[in-house]
């Protein structure tokens, strides 16, 4: 990984400090077009021991080479620069040996968001595997298998490339165990634990001796998806200001290392145990809610009547959200495709209570300008058209298009 350089010394004195030619050898893949256009120094230039590192450099940061090496040749009319550069190797195939709780497109798809760089014909770089062994083993560890080893093989495959082969050894896999809530005094851990969807386990909903039949893998992905729905089912019980902090993981043995009997007793294993902070805060009561920016629907008792929550309910986060898309499809009747709500709320401390302001973009209103149909080669277009709640020229209903499509599917032509 040096730059060599050589001179006759007669000639060095004779000849002028002029490069002449500049030759590349040994690339066996790479154009030499590429590799010259890496080097700065060009035919004519007077020789620069200086601009010659500096080319080397720049060869040497493209990651194409392991070994690189000038040297320069007098002659009569001046040096002729030599590069002779070794290639890294390409990796030819790349497999893996003992995945079975993720695929093969599960890890090219972590490749691609982690850029990891690794694919077949791309140059073997030992960072780049190092790379690789730590995304697969996250990857292993969000499916419940935290002990995971990888040990990764590179076997020579001539005349210059390689194979990678990742061979796994998962490990046991890691059950959830208890879910535990700490700081929680009006909202009970049974219904913080009914809200999580991915995580909490299997067993009949509402049981006190069923509730828990089976545990879940544990998948660290998905545990900040569960603790968002913790935080919804507090804020539908008017905490709304509630915090979910960030939840404590430990990994425990389970089950009986020696003889045990199957389905009645577990054999050795995993499990990690989940505790979570919870800070709920006041429960706050709906003050109102009142729109701004509604010009064309500007009948505000109206919109308000689309929102189940009343004045003085707790607050539901819910139900208020319930209420936008009722808002939604209300403006989706008259055309406005595009329209926009942004809720802001406004605190009153003193009474515990929440007012919402929902300015709205109502946009611009929309009329069906034409309706034409596709791959019907068999069914003519009036025999379609009839179905349509719709007509050229009306204005543009949500409501009635959708009608419109169930129609048709219902239709059983296509």
């Amino acid at each position: 990984m040096a730059v060599v350089v050589f001179q006759n010394g007669l000639l060095a004195q004779q000849q002028p400090d002029v490069i002449t030619a500049i030759e590349i050898h040994g690339n066996r893949s790479i154009p030499a077009d590429t590799i010259r256009a890496h080097i700065f120094t060009r035919p004519g230039d007077i020789f620069d021991q200086n601009a010659i590192e500096r080319d080397f450099n720049s060869l040497w940061n493209t990651n194409y080479f392991e070994d690189i090496r000038f040297e320069r040749e007098a002659t009569a009319k001046g040096w002729i620069l030599h590069v002779y550069v070794k290639e890294r190797p390409r990796v030819k195939d790349i497999s893996y040996l003992g995945i079975n709780a993720i695929s093969k497109s599960d890890i090219l798809e972590r490749f691609k968001t982690d850029k990891v760089g690794l694919s077949p014909e791309s140059q073997y770089d030992p960072t780049k595997i190092k790379h690789a062994e730590v995304v697969v083993k996250q990857l292993l560890a969000e499916h419940g298998h935290q002990f995971a080893t990888i040990r990764t093989e590179i076997r020579p495959i001539p005349p210059a490339s390689v194979g990678v082969t990742f061979v796994v050894r998962e490990g046991p896999k890691v059950k959830v165990g208890h879910i535990r809530f700490e700081g929680n005094r009006h909202v009970s851990s049974r219904e913080l634990r009914h809200a999580m969807h991915f995580l909490r386990p299997i067993g009949v909903p509402h049981s006190i001796f069923l509730e828990n039949l089976f545990a879940k893998t544990y998948d660290a992905t998905k545990l900040e998806d569960d603790m968002e729905l913790v935080r919804e089912a507090e804020q539908n019980r008017g905490y709304f200001k509630a915090v979910v902090g960030d939840p404590k993981t430990q990994i425990r043995d389970t089950g009986r290392t020696g003889f045990h009997i199957p389905l009645l007793q577990h054999g050795p294993g995993k499990e990690i145990d989940i505790t979570v902070p919870i800070e709920e805060g006041e429960q706050y009561r709906l003050a109102g809610i009142t729109f701004s920016g509604n010009k064309t629907l500007n009948n505000s008792k109206a919109l308000r009547g689309v929102f189940q929550l009343k004045d003085g309910d707790v607050f539901s986060r819910q139900k208020f959200a319930k209420g936008l898309e009722n808002l939604k499809t209300a403006y989706g009747t008259q055309g406005f495709i595009n329209y926009t709500p942004v809720p802001t709320p406004t605190f009153d401390e003193a009474k515990k209570t929440v007012s919402w302001n929902i300015e709205i973009d109502e946009g611009k209103q929309f009329y069906v300008r034409r309706i034409e149909f596709q791959g019907n080669t068999t069914t003519r277009d009036k025999v379609i058209r009839r179905e349509l709640n719709l007509e050229e020229g009306q204005q543009y209903n949500e409501q009635l298009w959708k009608v419109s499509l169930q129609r048709l599917n219902q239709l059983g032509f296509f």
